[in-house]
């Protein structure tokens, strides 16, 4: 067995942990900043390729500070990076003028993505307080979500006038159907984590009070599931590679041509 301190790190932003057969995962940032940091993020794969060939290691838990994904932290992201002189009283945004920066965000959204998907263990995501568009739309590519009862899935790309990013178009359909994701993606609004829980796209709900604790022990329950049976299970359930490119294709066509 390899040893399983070489997975473990703290940075300001973000932390790994062991905990028995699971790698706890903690953002405790502006997951904006983190994530268009080219660096930081590079040093990811290699690290989820770490996590896939150590054989104590049964699955990976995400688990998000309150005030990560919320819709301060976009708003003050997509602030910094739009073009002001084209304001108007409506609050969208009609341009960007850091548009390299725009583009990094994005790319490394399907990055995420196209690695959930293809990780051959399974990814528990732990949401607290708001998740803004973005990160609702990456947190369906992993394999279980569970939340505190105070979160929220806001779909705030509305509010702004912005596409719903992170592959939510893609995604949302398969969880509660074309017409309603349709409904979400184009009104916006708030899901609460009791309607996200009957709309089947949270597993469970936690109270505040111990919701590390117990998040924890759902990833270690998770990561008793036979590794033959996950590893079959998400190969013949994964989504087609060729179709999912296409979506990438189609978005990057609509934003940068």
């Amino acid at each position: 067995m390899k040893n399983t301190t070489d997975l473990e790190f703290e940075f300001d932003e973000i932390s790994s942990e062991v905990a028995g057969n699971v790698v706890v995962l903690s953002t405790k940032c502006n997951a904006f900043g983190l994530l268009t940091d080219l660096h930081r993020n590079n040093n990811m794969t290699p690290w989820f390729k770490k996590i896939e060939q150590e054989d104590s290691i049964n699955a990976v838990l995400f688990l998000t500070a309150p005030d990560c994904l919320n819709e301060k932290n976009y708003d003050n992201f997509l602030q910094s990076i739009a073009d002001h002189s084209m304001d108007d009283e409506s609050g969208r945004i009609r341009r960007f003028e850091d548009t390299g920066l725009r583009a990094i965000e994005i790319n490394m959204l399907l990055n995420y993505i196209q690695l959930f998907l293809e990780f051959k263990k399974p990814i528990i995501t732990a949401l607290q307080g708001q998740v803004v568009t973005p990160f609702f739309g990456i947190t369906l590519s992993t394999d279980f979500r569970v939340a505190s009862e105070k979160m929220s899935f806001s779909l705030s790309h509305a509010k702004y006038g912005l596409h719903p990013s992170g592959g939510l178009p893609f995604f949302l359909p398969r969880y509660i159907g074309y017409g309603r994701a349709k409904e979400y993606l184009m009104q916006g609004g708030e899901i609460s984590a009791r309607a996200a829980k009957e709309l089947g796209l949270i597993s469970e709900v936690f109270p505040k009070e111990g919701f590390r604790e117990n998040v924890i022990k759902y990833a270690q329950k998770v990561a008793g599931i036979s590794p033959e049976l996950v590893r079959s299970t998400k190969y013949l359930m994964n989504v087609n590679p060729d179709e999912l490119e296409e979506f990438f294709k189609k978005e990057s066509n609509f934003m940068f041509h």
